[in-house]
């Protein structure tokens, strides 16, 4: 009679995967004119509280998806222009 080793995962319950809904429109669309398209450039960041910072021309805008509102954080003036958030 053949007897399987014993392994330490025999007794191991796997969670099962539940599939994700993504939905195929968008549910928001935020307008950005002055983007940067440049790669070097880092002009957006989303932060674990739920607000998106975006680096447009001299600007920084915050963008809160809680509230919806925005907010101007800073102006660099018209001689420079954001290159990192």
């Amino acid at each position: 009679m053949y007897h399987r080793p014993f392994s330490s995962l025999d007794n191991v319950v796997l969670p099962v995967k539940s599939t994700r809904k993504i939905p195929k429109t968008p549910f928001k669309v935020l307008d950005a004119p002055a983007l940067k398209d440049d790669y070097y450039l880092n002009l957006l960041d989303w932060s674990s509280s739920n607000i998106l910072a975006v680096g447009l021309a001299s600007n920084i805008y915050l963008w809160s998806a809680i509230t919806s509102r925005v907010t101007k954080l800073a102006d660099l003036g018209p001689d420079n222009s954001v290159a990192s958030i």
